[in-house]
């Protein structure tokens, strides 16, 4: 695993697990840390307003490292790409449509990836999740800090957004999952793999229905927006 800080820190790890602290943009340092790997996940995200110019940088040095190393390379990506869904449900076969800048960057980074992979450069398998939520999701998750320990102990939670919005949230040790079970399944010769998520079926808001519900009724309506929301990803090839 490789970060800033070299730490990981509010998760215990595997004791085989080594946490490597560095700068992609260093140069030298990537290739370094994948020689003799197999396969390379990138779950990088730089600051947003450093998209533009930033974000597309790392990524090719990330996918030259997985190249030099003859690493399966695993990105793990939002829905930016698809832009605004005009009352379609997001899946895999839509267009990269996006009119955001964000967005934008997102579909070019994309796109230089699904080239490397039908070039034969680099295997490639592209994930994408919705807004996430699960264990140490933390402060910048919209179902997070915000939300989780509010409704579990029956407490005023902060919602951004209108609650009762049908909205697709992925579950975290869905996304880990997924990105494991990618490594190891064969991808198509002339494209990558992406993850559909289960679209939420109930509104958020059902959790404060009750003005006084008891603990357990609570968590188990945050369980039931679990299994509603967030089926296990079938990692499939398009």
């Amino acid at each position: 695993m490789v970060n800033r800080s070299g730490r990981h820190p509010g998760a215990p790890i595997p004791a085989d697990v080594e946490v490597v602290a560095g700068d992609v943009g260093e140069p030298g340092f990537l290739e370094s840390v994948t020689r003799g790997a197999e396969v390379v996940h990138q779950a990088l995200n730089p600051p947003l307003h450093t998209w533009t110019f930033q974000f597309p940088l790392i990524q090719t040095q990330v996918l030259a490292a997985a190249q030099a190393a003859g690493a399966r390379l695993v990105s793990l990506e939002n829905v930016y790409v698809y832009g605004a869904p005009r009352g379609r449900i997001l899946t895999e076969d839509l267009p990269y449509d996006a009119v955001t800048r964000e967005g934008r960057v997102r579909g070019a980074m994309a796109r230089e990836l699904l080239a490397a992979h039908q070039a034969g450069r680099v295997e490639v398998s592209i994930g994408r999740a919705s807004d996430y939520f699960g264990p140490r999701a933390g402060p910048q998750s919209n179902l997070g800090d915000r939300v989780m320990p509010a409704a579990l102990s029956d407490r005023t939670a902060q919602v951004l957004g209108d609650p009762d919005q049908p909205h697709t949230h992925t579950y975290l040790p869905d996304i880990g999952e997924a990105s494991r079970s990618s490594a190891i399944t064969p991808t198509h010769p002339a494209r990558s793999g992406t993850c559909p998520t289960t679209p939420r079926r109930g509104p958020l808001g059902s959790w404060s229905a009750s003005p006084s519900p008891a603990p357990g009724a609570r968590r188990s309506a945050c369980a039931a927006h679990r299994r509603s929301c967030c089926e296990p990803w079938v990692w499939s090839t398009r």
